[in-house]
């Protein structure tokens, strides 16, 4: 309803946005989550605390977060692993994560608010059958940043929306996956990246029988798997280089240099196919190049590893997938049918049960098994028509019959 300019009361009227802050809300920070967070915990406020991580997870207008109901977020006494809301604003359907925070605070809530699914998450304080009002959850907000010492002014219900969007932008930089709404894990996420050199530790276990027992079948698988791979490596660079490596000098680099590096905290390795495929096809031939390449490995961990630590994991998993598909020989596709028949088993049968199991040695443990079984058939006269391929080794002597 409009107002005649000659009404005196209309001079004396101020405009609604007059002295106040207007434009986008700023987000929160990662600081001001976690002084939120530890402002509801420390006060006990268990709704609050599930109210503040649904909002920052959903990334939802305020007028759809506060009529979520119990049967929105769970499924057969279960959480979705990803919710749906219809929004009141576009009537279209959005989809959200809820992460590992929010399931604590709302399992945590929910058992005490009780309900059933087609109750709201949260009720409201007059009517226990509505849901909470806009306007509450604006001054819960209003309350939260000013608790921690924020400005109100700039901070709104807006601000939860924009602040996971922040978030996954600024740990990954991909504008994508903010779109999407993914929580992108980058690299630092998965563990704790060095911060520096190793020192000289000794391994702080008892020396005795039973620890010797405990560690003894993991140390023989993985050095079963190690050596393995480390000769098979050795024996694609001799074919790609032809050359002849001493086998021996490199299984005994290879354990000595594991030993040295448990005693630095680190773990034990061995030889990489498919970064020693790129470097003999970039061109490296001697023990220098394999030398730059763990100088800088290490550099990179140790002087930038807060950079290191936002590289996004779908981003290394790509250069992995390209990796494989270049060190691939896929001319042993086609070759399968020209391979003797028990060559192709062994190969299909490590390569299922490595995939089935997710556990190399198990494959390798196959793999051998499979090849010792058909050897053993050939018998004795089979094998020494192969003689011609021990030559590389001529320390080799078979006593063939005659």
């Amino acid at each position: 309803m409009g107002h005649s300019d000659l009404d005196p009361a209309i001079h004396d009227r101020s405009p609604w946005n007059a002295g106040k802050k207007v434009g986008p809300k700023r987000p929160l920070k990662p600081r001001d989550i976690w002084a939120i967070r530890f402002y509801l915990d420390e006060h006990k406020r268990l709704r609050d605390r599930a109210l503040f991580d649904l909002a920052i997870d959903s990334k939802l207008r305020g007028c759809d977060l506060v009529k979520i109901r119990i049967g929105d977020l769970m499924s057969a006494g279960s959480f979705r692993d990803r919710a749906t809301v219809i929004q009141q604003k576009t009537d279209r359907p959005v989809q959200f994560e809820i992460m590992t925070e929010a399931r604590k605070s709302l399992k945590t809530w929910l058992d005490r608010r009780g309900g059933t699914i087609r109750d709201y998450v949260f009720p409201s304080r007059i009517d226990y059958l509505g849901h909470l009002s806009t306007r509450q959850y604006a001054r819960l907000v209003d309350e939260w940043v000013s608790t921690i010492g924020l400005d109100k002014r700039e901070y709104g219900t807006h601000s939860m929306r924009r602040t996971k969007a922040a978030l996954i932008y600024k740990a990954t930089g991909n504008l994508r996956a903010v779109g999407l709404g993914l929580s992108v894990n980058t690299l630092g996420g998965m563990g704790k990246l060095p911060e520096g050199l190793p020192s000289l530790a000794l391994p702080d276990v008892p020396l005795t029988w039973e620890t010797l027992r405990i560690i003894a079948p993991y140390s023989l698988a993985m050095a079963a798997v190690g050596l393995l791979e480390s000769l098979l490596t050795a024996q694609i660079v001799d074919d790609m280089t032809h050359g002849d490596s001493d086998k021996r000098q490199e299984c005994v680099g290879q354990g000595g240099a594991n030993i040295v590096a448990a005693l630095f905290g680190g773990m034990g390795g061995c030889a990489m196919i498919g970064q020693s495929v790129i470097n003999v096809t970039s061109g490296g031939r001697r023990r220098l190049s394999t030398f730059v390449a763990g100088a800088f490995l290490l550099f990179l961990l140790a002087v930038l590893g807060p950079w290191v630590g936002r590289v996004p994991m779908p981003a290394l998993v790509a250069v992995m997938i390209m990796v494989s598909i270049g060190t691939f020989s896929w001319n042993s596709i086609p070759n399968l049918r020209r391979h003797p028949p028990t060559s192709s088993v062994v190969m299909l049968v490590t390569v299922a049960v490595v995939v089935t199991t997710h556990d190399l040695s198990l494959g390798v443990l196959a793999g051998v098994l499979l090849s010792g079984i058909f050897l053993r058939g050939q018998g004795p006269a089979n094998v020494c028509g192969r003689a011609g391929s021990f030559r590389r080794w001529p320390h080799r002597n078979l006593s063939c019959p005659r």
